[in-house]
């Protein structure tokens, strides 16, 4: 709810107001987990440059690891990246060896 590029503006979804200008209100030594993939490019580099550390909540229960790699492109970019991790809906959990493997081995 703190992530301009996704939900914190005005009349998100069933909210009545907004929730712009929350990433103004809470203390930075939060570790702030960006999940909306989509817009991965935007919400890691916002963070960052407000001084909080981030990281990647990736995977959201593809067939393939393909917007792992994308969010671990953008970690590499984002200075103050605390890391990344799987992130399921669904208890899907059988990339998640692989996905431990990509994160050791990115290339």
């Amino acid at each position: 709810m703190l992530d301009p590029a996704h939900n914190a503006h005005d009349n998100y979804y069933a909210c009545k107001g907004t929730f712009a200008g929350s990433w103004d209100l809470i203390p930075k030594d939060l570790v702030i987990s960006c999940w909306y993939g989509k817009k991965h490019d935007i919400s890691m580099p916002f963070f960052a440059e407000r001084g909080f550390r981030t990281q990647a909540a990736a995977y959201y229960d593809a067939d393939n690891l393909d917007n792992c790699r994308a969010w671990l492109e953008t970690c590499r970019r984002t200075a103050g990246c605390t890391g990344i991790m799987y992130t399921t809906w669904r208890n899907k959990y059988s990339l998640l060896v692989p996905f431990g493997e990509l994160v050791r081995n990115p290339r």
